[in-house]
């Protein structure tokens, strides 16, 4: 299995929470939608399966 790695970002306002993901080897970056800021929503949002083997640190 190869290993992928990839880089997301937050922007974080009072309202929510924009993110952004981008590939480590292309660095092509693009939009991956936003997040109403409040704890339910970041918690739902942190539990979709992108990869099996995904870390989420927070």
């Amino acid at each position: 299995m190869k290993d992928v790695q990839k880089f997301v970002g937050f922007d974080v306002s009072k309202e929510m929470i924009s993110v952004g993901v981008a590939e480590a080897e292309r660095g092509e970056q693009r939009f991956y939608g936003n997040v109403p800021n409040n704890p339910e929503s970041v918690r739902k949002f942190l539990t979709i399966p992108v990869s099996p083997l995904m870390n989420t640190l927070y």
